[in-house]
């Protein structure tokens, strides 16, 4: 990742992860219902539709 966007990274990394100790939690309850390919795939799908509905509501993140 390029130094400008190593910030941004770490934060949709802690996004998807994160949460404290919650986000552990659901994945490993959805990946305890489903399977871990499932639920990494979910909180993938989950994190780029965040990161998509900021770009788009967030004027500020666009002119960056």
């Amino acid at each position: 990742v390029s130094d400008e966007l190593r910030g941004r990274v770490l934060g949709a990394w802690n996004v998807a992860i994160g949460f404290g100790w919650i986000g552990p939690l659901i994945l490993g309850a959805v990946a305890d219902i489903v399977s871990v390919t499932a639920a990494f795939a979910l909180a993938g799908t989950i994190l780029i539709l965040t990161a998509v509905l900021a770009g788009a509501f967030s004027p500020r993140l666009r002119s960056a």
